[in-house]
């Protein structure tokens, strides 16, 4: 059994975070005015805490906004800083062959959050789909005549405005939505 402590101290963290540190973001409220991207947010905070308990791929995350200067970055960075881990931060290319070398690049590396900061082009890149979906990723490393199955056990993070995401990426992704009013 847990203890009810646990529970009143979990909750208090909660509120905190909601109440203090989330509150000035301008999230989108749905037509019921549920607060599911804020919802989506508070479950991406948590995926670096139990990613290495889950045996499976983990959706991308979208940290998206109607327009530029809305906290998408900040709100990237938060999770980033609040798990202790510097994050590989860097843009999304826009040639596929490209966006697989950096794939591989972040594999290697074994960096646990990925984030792919300010796209501004469509994305429709068969290498992030199979990124986000999959337990191994197989490529070649560049210059060489070796293939490698790297583990993907990163949480992958995503800001734009706007994004013209293609049909396959929208179904492997979290949508966290800002919508300022200024």
């Amino acid at each position: 059994p847990v203890s009810s402590d646990l529970w009143t101290s979990a909750g208090a963290a909660l509120a905190w975070l909601c109440n203090e540190v989330l509150v000035d973001f301008p999230w989108h409220v749905g037509p019921a005015g549920n607060m599911s991207e804020r919802s989506n947010y508070l479950a991406a905070l948590l995926v670096p805490l139990v990613r290495p308990m889950i045996d499976g791929p983990v959706p991308l995350v979208n940290i998206e906004a109607s327009r530029r200067g809305s906290g998408k970055s900040l709100l990237a960075q938060l999770i980033c800083v609040i798990h202790g881990k510097p994050a590989e931060v860097g843009p999304l290319p826009r040639e596929e062959t490209e966006v697989e070398k950096k794939i591989v690049g972040i594999l290697l590396a074994a960096d646990p959050i990925h984030v792919w900061d300010n796209v501004k082009h469509a994305v429709n890149s068969p290498s992030l789909d199979v990124v986000t979906t999959s337990r191994w990723y197989s490529a070649r490393i560049l210059g060489k005549s070796l293939v490698v199955r790297l583990p993907v056990r990163q949480l992958w993070i995503m800001t734009s405005n706007n994004a013209k995401l293609s049909e396959d990426m929208v179904r492997r992704m979290i949508r966290v939505r800002l919508v300022p009013s200024m």
